[in-house]
């Protein structure tokens, strides 16, 4: 699995915004100045989590903290996780995905 990844790419004018890898607290936070610079570039995202290996309390208030800007700027956001079942439940039983979905 790879070490942690934030992956950008544009398509038809959405930011494609792929985290992966260890999401952390010791490797999330690296990730701020790129997501800031989408942020200000675009106005239309896709937002996946995938590969996962692990996901702390920092990543998620990252994601949160994401979602949230983007909706004060008014911009779309659609969130996809593809993350491994014992993640995925963690995050269901918090009401963390659920939030996402909205």
């Amino acid at each position: 699995m790879p070490d942690t990844k934030l992956h950008i790419t544009e398509k038809n004018g959405t930011a494609e915004l792929t985290f992966s890898g260890k999401l952390t607290v010791s490797t999330i936070e690296d990730m701020i100045p790129a997501l800031n610079t989408a942020i200000d570039k675009f106005k239309t995202f896709q937002i996946t989590v995938s590969d996962t290996e692990s996901f702390d309390m920092a990543a998620v208030q990252v994601l949160v903290s994401l979602k949230k800007t983007l909706e004060q700027e008014q911009k779309k956001a659609t969130f996809s996780f593809k993350i491994p079942e014992k993640i995925r439940e963690s995050l269901e039983t918090t009401g963390i995905l659920s939030y996402f979905n909205k």
